[in-house]
């Protein structure tokens, strides 16, 4: 993270300031082997963003075709269907998409009740309350990531006392 923080400081990329500096604190390889180890870092994280989306697009696939299956009849299907849905968008932590799963349950419990009608409800209303409760948290997170980026862009342009400063 030292190579990152030292890149984000420079207003433009100067690889030969960052090797002198990287050789002061080490030895020469100590800039190559940091710069490997960003690389990797930065493509991994890539690489998660890229596998979270495709999973997220399955996860949009299986409720069109849990809609497909309702319009077509087959309720028995769908319902079935709802409930796998519900399991991969928990697994996934897709708070929002589980949302619009329970509330596909929650109909779909109500047309075509279960034996234990009254206790499915309420714990489709229990996990939707737990939804909910986890995308007020991640509204919460996105205000401070924000904050922060919203920082590290000043830092570009204000000198480091300013950003110390306006971090406490």
């Amino acid at each position: 993270l030292a190579l990152f923080e030292a890149v984000l400081a420079q207003e433009a990329y100067d690889e030969a300031a960052l090797k002198a500096q990287f050789s002061i604190e080490g030895s020469a390889s100590a800039f190559s082997v940091a710069k490997h180890d960003l690389i990797h870092l930065i493509l991994d994280c890539l690489r998660s963003y890229h596998q979270e989306k495709l999973m997220e697009v399955d996860l949009r696939r299986l409720l069109d075709h849990i809609v497909l299956l309702r319009d077509r009849g087959l309720y028995e299907m769908a319902g079935k269907w709802i409930r796998r849905a519900r399991k991969k968008a928990e697994d996934m932590g897709a708070s929002e998409t589980l949302l619009e799963i329970l509330r596909m349950e929650n109909a779909h419990e109500k047309v075509y009740p279960s034996k234990d009608h009254e206790g499915r409800l309420a714990e489709i209303f229990k996990k939707e309350t737990q939804a909910l409760e986890a995308l007020r948290q991640e509204s919460e997170t996105m205000k401070v990531h924000d904050g922060v980026f919203r920082l590290l862009q000043q830092r570009a342009k204000l000198p480091a006392p300013v950003v110390h400063q306006k971090l406490n």
